[in-house]
């Protein structure tokens, strides 16, 4: 746990003296840099979440250990308690990433979130052989479940947006309101881009001519 909680400290102190710097130099664009602040925070999570701890005493290849699996539904299926220890952690840290990459990456769609998110956890799954096969008393092996289960979040995160932004437009339309650094920003991710606000105008265009 020790090295999870110093890259921890190092990773987001690191994110939150970047922050700072981007506050004071860039005063127009806080939110951005917020936003941007707030996911790397997010990734230093993941990457100390999956990475960590890694078992520096083992330098040497166990022929007996599992670095991969890629049978799907491998031991989540037969045993319920390595489902609940899999699947609920897994698929919550894909959900900010469905959520927040709206954010990060404006004018992007839902499917390109997907993706991305696929690419990103994959890449996860990668790192994680290396370590596995390295150090083998460290609890880590790419496995095709956890990619499967994060994507699944991924998926539900970017549900939530949909509904976020819609909510976001509909709020907007009808409270008005105004035209802060913040609520600009808002706009821009929730836009007619995002595939989300163009069909809430589309709809509420349609209301009112009838």
């Amino acid at each position: 746990m020790l090295q999870a909680e110093v890259f921890l400290a190092v990773g987001d102190g690191a994110v939150l003296v970047g922050l700072g710097v981007a506050w004071l130099r860039r005063p127009d664009d806080r939110a951005r840099s917020v936003v941007w602040a707030a996911f790397a925070l997010y990734v230093v999570l993941v990457l100390a979440t999956t990475m960590l701890p890694i078992a520096l005493r083992s330098f040497l290849n166990d022929q007996s250990r599992n670095y991969v699996n890629l049978v799907p539904f491998r031991g989540i299926v037969s045993d319920i308690n390595i489902s609940r220890e899999q699947a609920i952690p897994n698929i919550i840290l894909g959900i900010p990433f469905g959520f927040m990459f709206f954010f990060v990456v404006r004018r992007i769609r839902p499917w390109q979130v997907l993706v991305s998110g696929i690419g990103f956890f994959f890449a996860v799954e990668l790192l994680q052989l290396p370590i596995a096969v390295l150090f083998p008393a460290s609890p880590r092996t790419g496995d095709i479940n956890d990619l499967m289960l994060n994507t699944m979040g991924v998926a539900f995160g970017i549900l939530g947006f949909v509904l976020f932004a819609d909510w976001f437009v509909r709020l907007d339309h009808k409270a008005e309101l105004g035209s802060s650094q913040w609520v600009e920003y808002l706009r821009s991710v929730v836009g007619s881009e995002s595939g989300v606000a163009a069909s809430t105008d589309a709809g509420a265009d349609q209301g009112s001519e009838e």
